[in-house]
């Protein structure tokens, strides 16, 4: 059931009929759309105004959004050439549009397959073009450019996590049967570390034979494309492109869904066909195998929090759920909102450095309340962004202690 009326409402903020110049009043035949450019905003102009994609934002939440279908209808103008609105209309876009997390939502449940998601990124691009964004976003893209990284680290900390274990690393390796590339969150924030090394320790357990790119992983670029810098992103892409044609590797495995869905579905990635996978696809392997098994017990009530870019965007829902289901004394328990229609944590698209909203109007926040009226003791999940934005909701409802949020690999680390 769809509450429509906040849908409609989101409406009245954006002029939605055609912006047109006097001339075309007086001359209409001048400026008949033609069907190259007909083609660009037919599939956009396909909402039926049902308000489906705007139930299912997690963005919604707060008030400041327009709204999935809104800015699809804005961006629909914005290139339909009889329209001569386009500085209007980005300027109401450009205040809100970074609340979206990309997190697929929008698109997926679609009943006319309306590609709401794509069209607000590339609405971004624009706003991108002008230099019209916030500073939050700025700061990430400057970070990026300058460091390869958004966390502002220097490219020659970023193999400090692997300090004490046994891991080969580029250049003194450019071999091995699986390239693991770690992610930036996990290569230098201090608690995300720790997700990087339990892999790596899990990795040695199995015998794997595993290398990483050291300080020439340079950032997927996942979130900078998310943002419209598609530039930059291209320039990501290459480099990490350019390190994957020097090391051999068999396959590359992922510890975020982010890196993941990039190297698999974005271009210049995917015209590559990178053999790739998410660490839980690896690990569901090895354990149907018979290579990996937990041996301690788990006594919790444990809730799997699916992530969208696993989850949403490649539709990975049952290799996570069987590793903790093959985690002896645990209790499984569903979440209300679960696979295809899991609720967003709110990390996506950058929002994870730059969320500027109140603790109410966090999609986190909203999703920890939904784990603690079931009564789970732990949230387990397979993204370090949803660990991130997850465990800054248990202390904004303060509930540390009665809540843990922990990612798959360090579970299953920690009860070998």
């Amino acid at each position: 059931m769809v509450d429509i009326q906040p849908f409609f409402g989101t409406f009245e903020r954006i002029r939605n009929v055609l912006i047109k110049p006097e001339e075309q009043l007086k001359k209409p035949a001048e400026f008949i759309q033609l069907p190259v450019d007909l083609k660009k905003i037919w599939d956009l102009a396909l909402c039926t105004k049902c308000g489906i994609c705007y139930s299912s934002c997690p963005a919604a939440i707060d008030e400041r959004f327009l709204g999935p279908s809104t800015l699809a209808t804005n961006y629909r103008f914005i290139i339909d050439t009889r329209d001569e609105g386009r500085d209007e209309r980005l300027k109401t876009a450009a205040d809100n549009i970074w609340l979206c997390t990309s997190c697929n939502s929008c698109t997926l449940f679609c009943p006319k397959e309306v590609d709401s998601s794509s069209s607000i990124v590339e609405e971004r691009s624009l706003l991108v073009e002008r230099g019209d964004i916030p500073r939050t976003v700025m700061d990430v893209l400057t970070s990026v450019m300058r460091y390869h990284n958004p966390m502002g680290r220097y490219p020659t900390k970023r193999t400090e996590w692997t300090n004490g274990l046994n891991i080969k690393i580029y250049p003194d390796a450019t071999k091995a049967d699986v390239l693991y590339f770690v992610c930036c969150l996990t290569a230098y924030d201090t608690r995300h570390q720790k997700i990087a090394r339990a892999l790596a320790d899990i990795f040695n357990r199995l015998g794997v034979d595993f290398a990483t790119l050291g300080n020439e992983e340079w950032c997927c670029g996942d979130h900078i494309l998310r943002l419209g810098e598609k530039g930059l992103f291209e320039e990501l892409a290459e480099h990490n492109l350019s390190m994957f044609k020097k090391f051999e590797a068999n396959k590359i495995v992922t510890l975020s869904p982010h890196c993941y869905n990039t190297f698999k579905n974005d271009k210049p990635y995917a015209d590559e066909n990178l053999n790739v996978q998410h660490y839980t696809q690896f690990l569901a392997e090895a354990m149907e195998r018979g290579q990996l098994k937990p041996l301690k017990h788990l006594q919790k009530r444990v809730a799997y929090h699916d992530p969208c870019f696993l989850g949403k965007r490649n539709q990975i829902f049952e290799e996570p759920r069987k590793i903790l289901e093959s985690i002896n004394g645990i209790e499984l328990i569903e979440m209300k909102r679960n696979r295809e229609n899991s609720f967003c944590c709110g990390g996506g698209a950058g929002r994870v450095w730059t969320e500027d909203a109140p603790p109410e109007k966090r999609p986190c926040v909203e999703r920890v309340k939904e784990a603690l009226e079931i009564g789970v003791e732990i949230i387990a999940t397979a993204c370090p962004f949803c660990v991130s934005t997850l465990e800054d909701a248990t202390k904004v409802l303060d509930a540390e202690d009665k809540i843990i949020v922990k990612d798959i690999a360090e579970l299953i680390r920690e009860l070998l």
